[in-house]
Parts: structure tokens; sequence; C-alpha cells
């Protein structure tokens, strides 16, 4: 008796159509800037299908003529692309967004923005008190304010004596290993005011965020209402604003109020239409104080659930 043995040979695997690649913009390194006056930002496009996809670059709306790789080919048969971006210091410190789009013929184009405000991390501050051994020899007082794991460079340090100002120099930003930067700032008083002193405090960029609408709010008034709140910030006088979609919206913002841990919150409120809300991209709400980085905080309409 004879078996015929049947072979089942798998067809080839072949790919068609079209798959948009994902796009991210990487931003440029604090040390690049600082040592060579230069920021090189990066574009990568991965997991995308076929070859022919392109990267072109825009800063604050205006083409940047710059090349792209050709498609790489990954392991799971997608293609990934790159493209770098090289700006002086000057003209990023002015931009206000640069974005990253990957393009292909009758397809849809895919885009990457990063805002530059996006790139500022605020740092942590602590005072560090004086010692026994000054006050009792000396009759001074020295404290210590450091200021660490910052970017970009340009953030500095005030004091306030019980919420009075003290003119005293802080030092230029220190880059470190992690490629933030650290700042340092003393204050010698005397035996006699740190005795009669309250409290010290050196200025501490607040925590922000947007709190969305709630659904609630949309269905039954047809307004969406999203509240803005910074906190754990030094001294009183930073203040909120909003945008929507990158324009500015005239609203008010609550004057500091002073928490148990003797730093300061702030909040503000934007009411928007329903039709408002339905059709924006994002919304966000910037803390600035003079003379200090501004502090933003972004929520995308898509992010948040119907």
């Amino acid at each position: 008796m004879f078996v015929k043995r049947v072979v089942c040979r798998p067809a080839a695997l072949l790919l068609s159509g079209n798959t948009p690649p994902k796009v991210i913009i990487l931003p440029p390194s604090s040390a690049e800037i600082s040592s060579l006056n230069t920021a090189t930002l990066l574009c990568v496009a991965s997991e995308g299908f076929p070859s022919d996809w392109s990267l072109s670059w825009k800063v604050d709306g205006s083409s940047r003529s710059q090349e792209s790789s050709a498609g790489l080919l990954e392991k799971d048969a997608l293609y990934s692309w790159s493209s770098s971006l090289t700006l002086s210091e000057q003209e990023w410190m002015k931009s206000v967004s640069v974005s990253c789009e990957a393009t292909r013929s009758g397809q849809p184009a895919v885009n990457a923005q990063l805002r530059r405000d996006q790139c500022n991390t605020p740092p942590k501050v602590i005072i560090l008190p004086p010692s026994s051994a000054e006050i009792s020899s000396l009759n001074t007082a020295t404290l210590l304010c450091v200021a660490s794991e910052g970017f970009p460079s340009d953030w500095s340090l005030s004091w306030k004596v019980d919420g009075s100002s003290r003119s005293q120099e802080s030092s230029a930003g220190l880059l470190e290993k992690d490629a933030l930067y650290s700042w340092s700032s003393s204050l010698t008083l005397s035996e006699q005011e740190w005795m009669k002193s309250v409290s010290v405090s050196c200025n501490t960029p607040p925590k922000v965020i947007i709190l969305p609408p709630s659904s609630a709010e949309i269905s039954s008034l047809n307004t969406a209402t999203l509240l803005c709140v910074a906190s754990e910030g030094f001294p009183s006088d930073w203040s909120l604003s909003w945008k929507v979609d990158g324009s500015s919206r005239s609203q008010e913002s609550s004057a500091g109020l002073l928490e148990k841990d003797a730093l300061y919150s702030w909040s503000s409120s934007l009411t928007l239409s329903e039709q408002e809300w339905m059709k924006s991209v994002s919304v966000s709400c910037e803390a600035t104080r003079s003379g200090q980085p501004a502090v933003t905080a972004q929520l995308r309409r898509d992010q948040c659930s119907e």
C-alpha cells in the first residue's frame, strides 16, 4: 500500500499597500548647545512600508532643506528612516517649535512636533542651613541654595528673608553628567538677622498640570472648562497663561496662595464652547516669572476620554 504524502508549503509573505511610519523628534543636548553653540535635532521614523517615505523639516512653519536617509530594512520587513537638523544656538533659542514630516506620494503626511518650551526641566531646589559652629564663632549665618537637574542653563536663583528680597548673585549653570544643569547661591546674614528671621526662601519653579473638562459639563452645558494648577513654587509672583492650538487666550490667574510648606500655588480656568473644544488639538498652560524660563503643561484633546 502506497501512501501519498502531501507537503504543504507556506506561500511567500508579500507585503503590499502602505504602513505609515511612527515619527519622533529627539531634542538637542545641552552639552552641545553650551560647548558648540549649535543645536542638533534628530528625526526618527520607524515601522513604515514601503521604503520610499521621506522626511522633511520645518522650523516655526518654515521649511528647512535637509536630506533624510534611505529606508533601512528592519527585521520585521518594515523600514526606518532618520534625518538630522542642526540650528545655531540663537536659532534654537528663538524658535517656538520644530516639526518633522514623513511623506509619501498619495499618502497623508505623518507629523511630529517638538516645542522648545517642552525641553525645559525645572530644577529641584533645596536650602542648606547655616552651621552652629559658624554662628557661634563668627556671629554670621550662611545659607546655601542649591538647584539641580534643570534645563536649560539660564535658570537663576534669588533670595527672600521673611518675604523681603535680598540681592545676591547665583552661579552660572554647571553642566552635569546627565546633560542637566545645577546652580548655587549663598546668603550670609548676621547672627542677629538670622535669629530674628522666620523664614528664608530661594526661588522654586512650580509644577504645572491641566485638569480636563468633564463629559457631564460638555453634554449638559455645551461648554468645556479646563483647570490649570501650579503648585510648590516660590516666590508668589508666578502667573499662568493659556494657549489653544498655539493661540493665546486672555484669562486671569489667581494670586499665589501660601501653603503650609512656605511655597505657593496658583490656579486658572479656561472655558471653551463645546465646538471649540472638539475642534482643538491641544491646550497648554504656562507658568511664567520675569527672568525665569517658563514651565509649561500641555493637554491633547485626543488623550482625553470622551
